[in-house]
């Protein structure tokens, strides 16, 4: 367990904050997903990832790789306030401003404490899994101390998983054994269906099983939580520090709270 832990007003604060970010923007957001990431995005951040806001590319941090698109004003608002990324939050920003830190989606040429772009559908674990093997070729980097050397933890939605090359990015995963390597799968449930009907909670529990399952046959190991419950999360990512040498996948269930 982590002796890190969270502000009692922590995640209250970071959804004002994601309600602060313009509804037009490319690629458009989904506020109601991104609200409900931030249970799991507040106690990786806050508990777990080892980082250094002053010095966003030291080579002992943990790296994300954040791959939910739809869900990006959580991770905006996150790195603002932690510090990491100066760009304010209210997109107030002049037409002819050019500082381009601004831009809505974060990217890793522009924006401190970003590793990677996801720019490109189905590449986020396969960027996730060259790191975990760069990571291990060059040796465990000292973390100052005495823990693990970085560990690489790849955020993903649902759309991602539908990417045959993601599969292919899991398989490669779970032969070389990468233990280092921690995916997250935000398992979102909506409101509503297109259709108007409210989903019900057993048709995602289900999914996520299906998940959890899909996974093991690749050579992971994987458990399912409730992405709203803080002791839930926590438990999944000290099973992860503690796991034996294989990738470790993470299902997390959300539920947006109503019509956006």
């Amino acid at each position: 367990m982590t002796d890190r832990r969270l502000p009692v007003d922590w995640v209250a604060r970071l959804r004002a904050d994601i309600g602060n970010f313009p509804a037009v923007s490319s690629p458009p957001p989904d506020f109601a997903r991104a609200r409900a990431l931030a249970e799991v995005m507040s106690v990786l951040y806050l508990e777990y990832l080892r980082y250094r806001p002053e010095n966003p590319a030291w080579a002992g941090r943990d790296r994300l790789i954040f791959a939910d698109r739809p869900a990006w004003p959580v991770y905006r608002a996150l790195l603002y306030r932690l510090g990491v990324s100066p760009a304010t939050v209210g997109g107030q920003v002049p037409e002819e401003s050019t500082d381009t830190r601004l831009e809505p989606w974060p990217d890793m040429n522009l924006d401190p404490g970003v590793d990677f772009s996801c720019e490109s559908a189905g590449a986020a674990l396969a960027a996730g899994v060259g790191m975990a093997i760069g990571l291990r070729s060059v040796g465990r980097l000292p973390a100052g101390n005495g823990a693990p050397g970085p560990g690489v933890f790849v955020l993903l939605g649902l759309s991602e998983l539908t990417c045959g090359r993601m599969w292919m990015a899991a398989n490669h995963a779970g032969e070389q054994r990468l233990a280092r390597l921690c995916v997250i799968v935000h398992h979102f449930l909506p409101a509503r269906r297109p259709d108007g009907e409210r989903p019900g909670a057993r048709e995602q529990i289900q999914s996520a099983k299906f998940l959890e399952d899909r996974f093991r046959s690749f050579g992971w190991e994987s458990v399912g939580v409730d992405g709203s419950r803080l002791d839930e999360i926590r438990y999944a990512l000290d099973k992860f520090k503690k796991i034996s040498p294989r990738p470790y996948v993470i299902i997390a269930r959300t539920q947006g709270a109503g019509d956006v």
